[in-house]
């Protein structure tokens, strides 16, 4: 039996072509044609030649850079959170590479037998004595067909890696091979607002039905059985009507850790879903699914991406600023023992949490009835009792120096209560995007008090988890070891502490939904694609969040 040929096959959102076998000891890939084995479209950012893998022994393969500025991303075992290769290292069947983003052209690394035909042939030719014709036992690949068939290779990958390939693929696959005549589709694409999807899915079908792709697709398909090839090549692609919550979940995020994670915390998964299903029938009460939009979350986004932070974590965490404040920066939110407060900053957090955050706040307190009593002069007192109150729930119990006198201001909030606050010139750390988004990094750090390590797949969902839990009082957060031990998983770690564990659980579980269905609801509503991949980190696939949608309003 002839060695292990080495193969390279798209991963499956990219259409999940193999490309080989590969025999010799090196293959490359890249933007010249002449010079590479797969060739890539340079609009991707791809260099002329931007990797090479080089074959070594029967299972040993090493991955290299062309260049140490070409970048190349490396999925150890094709999954988890990729690391950025810049010099030599060695891979394995398994593992999965990709160019220039970490999504990017995502190519998994394959070692299998040459197929059956070929190994008939090279039977035959050992039997004939290495003949096999005027060019030896490699003659026959010298064939018009052969060169045909390598001809069409060539094109399909340029097509099927790139962005419009992609979409184009999976908007004819749906329509060409009947899912979306299906009765299911059909109430599919209505329910979710077939005014807006449904031309994404039906103008690439029509196009292709009547050779108007051909424009669309350029110089990569000029002719009309272009669109056939099409079906037969996209036949194994993934089917999103079909996936599972947590599967749909874990593709608009971005990562696919995200689904093994929920899959493996059932009263997390079913809290997310009830709380994606309840932002759907509220979505106007979330504007920043407008890009264009001046939004907190925008500012936060930014400060927490600028920082030495896992991307995904980072996203995530943004997305607990995505409710406005009232005003002077200020909101009314439960604390973990259920108590509304008040909460400040974009990221309305409480004044416990931002203390066990290493933050500096300054003191406040939730008001329910006529604040006039607490601002006059006369009111001292009921205004250091509920100042004193704040300060007693975070575990202070002497705030004020004997002798001191409290002066507050008062912020009015939109359900008609109030929040009192104490003026000072230093100001507040929640209301400062910079101190916060540091104070969350240090406190999500992988390893750091019962965090996960980063590779794991459920680290970005404990960051989360994490953040909110520095609301809990059952934790004592200035001795170092006390903490959660997240790293066996968010349910496990809160469980134990009843109530308080079930508000983190509640407050991560809003925060995962509202990362999947707000930048779905930009996608179907925003002309501008841009906008919402520069807004969200992300351009969501429109066929998951017309499914998404779908499901959300149906099941």
């Amino acid at each position: 039996m002839d060695e292990l040929a080495l193969y390279l096959r798209l991963a499956p959102e990219f259409g999940g072509t193999r490309f080989g076998p590969f025999e010799g000891a090196e293959v490359r890939l890249g933007t010249d044609k002449d010079n590479n084995d797969i060739v890539l479209a340079a609009s991707l950012g791809v260099f002329e030649s931007h990797l090479r893998i080089l074959r070594q022994g029967p299972q040993d393969l090493i991955l290299a850079p062309v260049d140490r500025s070409a970048p190349v991303f490396l999925y150890s075992g094709g999954r988890g959170r990729p690391k950025q290769v810049t010099s030599a290292v060695a891979i394995k069947s398994g593992d999965a590479i990709a160019l220039v983003t970490e999504k990017g052209p995502r190519f998994i690394i394959e070692l299998d037998e040459l197929p059956e035909e070929m190994q008939k042939e090279r039977e035959e030719a050992r039997r004939g004595g290495g003949g096999g014709g005027r060019f030896g036992r490699y003659g026959k690949k010298l064939s018009g067909e052969k060169f045909k068939q390598e001809g069409k290779r060539q094109v399909w990958t340029r097509l099927l890696t790139t962005g419009p390939g992609q979409f184009l693929q999976r908007g004819y696959t749906f329509v060409a091979s009947g899912q979306i005549f299906l009765p299911r589709n059909i109430i599919m694409i209505v329910a979710a607002g077939f005014a807006v999807g449904g031309g994404w899915i039906f103008g690439g079908a029509q196009g292709c039905k009547s050779r108007g792709l051909k424009k669309d697709v350029g110089t990569w398909s000029r002719k009309y059985e272009d669109c056939e090839a099409r079906v037969a090549i996209t036949s194994n692609d993934r089917k999103p009507e079909e996936m599972e919550f947590s599967a749909l979940a874990g593709q608009i995020i971005g990562f696919s850790g995200v689904t093994d994670a929920l899959q493996k915390e059932d009263a997390l998964l079913a809290m997310v879903r009830t709380a994606a299903t309840d932002i759907t029938k509220n979505i106007d009460d979330y504007p920043i699914t407008n890009p264009t939009a001046k939004h907190p979350y925008f500012d936060m986004r930014e400060a927490l991406m600028a920082l030495d932070m896992e991307p995904i974590a980072a996203s995530l965490l943004a997305y607990a600023a995505t409710t406005r404040p009232d005003q002077m920066g200020f909101s009314q939110v439960p604390d973990a023992s259920g108590k509304p407060m008040c909460g400040r900053g974009p990221m309305h957090v409480t004044y416990r949490q931002a203390r066990q955050l290493g933050l500096v706040p300054t003191l406040d307190a939730l008001i329910t009835k006529n604040p006039a009593e607490f601002l006059e002069p006369s009111g001292e007192a009921l205004r250091i009792e509920a100042l004193g109150n704040t300060a007693l729930a975070a575990g202070e119990a002497a705030w004020l120096e004997p002798g001191m006198s409290v002066v507050a201001m008062a912020a009015k909030l939109d359900n008609g209560n109030t929040c009192l606050y104490v003026d000072s010139e230093e100001g507040d750390d929640r209301s400062r995007r910079a101190k916060l988004a540091n104070a969350i990094e240090r406190a999500v750090r992988p390893e750091k008090d019962g965090m996960p390590l980063e590779e794991e797949n459920h680290y970005p969902l404990a960051a989360v988890a994490m953040f909110y839990a520095h609301d809990m009082t059952v934790i004592n957060w200035e001795e170092r070891g006390a903490a959660l031990p997240m790293a066996e998983g968010i349910g496990p770690a809160l469980k134990p502490h009843a109530a308080e564990g079930q508000w983190v659980m509640e407050r991560t579980a809003e925060v995962i939904a509202r990362s999947v269905v707000i930048p779905c609801h930009a996608m179907l509503s925003n002309k501008n694609l841009q906008d919402v991949e520069e807004a969200y980190g992300s351009q969501p696939d429109v066929i998951d969040c017309l499914v998404l949608n779908w499901k959300l309003n149906n099941e």
